[in-house]
């Protein structure tokens, strides 16, 4: 009997075996299934299973493609805005230059460099250094007079053929006979400007660009025992000073200014330096402070400057 059942059992157990319910099928089973029947390495199985899983990929990826194909154009057209706004750029710039820059031309075939600001109105004398007392003689009735509250630009000229130049600082100041020490004139530009305020009968200014502030600094305080006097065909026209005065400091809308007073407390010359680049001598602290404002203001600094 035990050996009856022991024996129906093993028959049972090895009919269950067989004849059971398969076990689950995987992606896995299958490959193995199909290697086994195509006779295929470890290293094809493997190929195969890259090849189904970069399809995969592929497949996911290609609904996002066109969000990339977006940002790409959109980076396109900004680049090529870039390229155009830079181009209008250098063009507007040339252009500018061209029109209004250092070779700018008036109707009288007068070459001027652009100065630092702008004046109201501009008067030429004729200079010829073997004419001088003909120039002071004219630049003298130029700066009397006139009650028009204008700021003059007045342009020293030389002529060369049927072409005009306005004189350098170095010439200017031979054909007023002025002996400006040379620790001063080598640190100035050869462009300036002699301007005049067309009010209570007429204050002068000049204007001077300055390589080295330092240097121009230190010059001009060595020069200051002479100066009124070498200057005395600019600013003393047809006036007197006693001899003997001193420069002291004083501020000048907000600037420092060196100023020397007469007698009776007036200012008969005066000297500044504005942004450490611009050397101003004026007659009085009248025509230094409409000097002054005309540098901090938008209408009368000249954008287009070239010196």
């Amino acid at each position: 009997m035990a050996t009856e059942d022991t024996i129906q059992t093993q028959t049972a157990g090895g009919a269950g075996s067989k004849g059971g319910v398969k076990g689950f099928r995987t992606f896995e089973t299958d490959i193995a299934d199909y290697a086994k029947g195509k006779n295929l390495s470890l290293v094809d199985i493997a190929a195969e299973e890259a090849k189904f899983r970069g399809a995969g990929f592929e497949m996911e990826d290609e609904a996002p493609s066109s969000g990339r194909k977006l940002v790409v154009i959109f980076m396109a057209v900004f680049v090529l805005l870039g390229v155009i706004g830079g181009g209008y750029f250098v063009f507007t710039k040339k252009f500018f230059n061209g029109k209004f820059g250092s070779s700018a031309k008036t109707a009288g075939g007068l070459h001027l460099s652009e100065p630092p600001i702008l004046a109201d109105d501009k008067v030429e004398i004729a200079a010829n250094e073997e004419r001088k007392e003909i120039f002071l003689k004219d630049l003298k009735s130029v700066l009397s007079g006139g009650e028009s509250g204008k700021l003059f630009s007045i342009l020293p000229v030389k002529y060369a053929g049927e072409n005009k130049k306005v004189v350098s600082a170095k010439e200017f100041f031979s054909l007023i006979k002025a002996n400006a020490p040379a620790e001063l004139t080598d640190y100035l530009n050869s462009n300036f400007m002699l301007l005049k305020l067309d009010a209570d009968g007429g204050h002068t200014a000049l204007v001077f660009r300055v390589s080295s502030y330092e240097y121009a600094f230190s010059a001009m305080m060595n020069w200051e025992s002479g100066i009124f006097w070498e200057l005395k065909n600019v600013f003393l026209v047809g006036q007197t000073f006693e001899a003997g005065r001193a420069f002291s400091d004083k501020f000048t809308q907000n600037h420092d200014t060196r100023v020397l007073l007469d007698g009776d407390g007036k200012t008969r010359l005066a000297y500044s330096f504005i942004n450490r680049k611009y050397l101003v001598i004026a007659e009085d602290e009248k025509i230094l402070a409409e000097i002054f404002s005309r540098f901090d203001s938008s209408r009368y600094a000249n954008p287009t400057a070239t010196w």
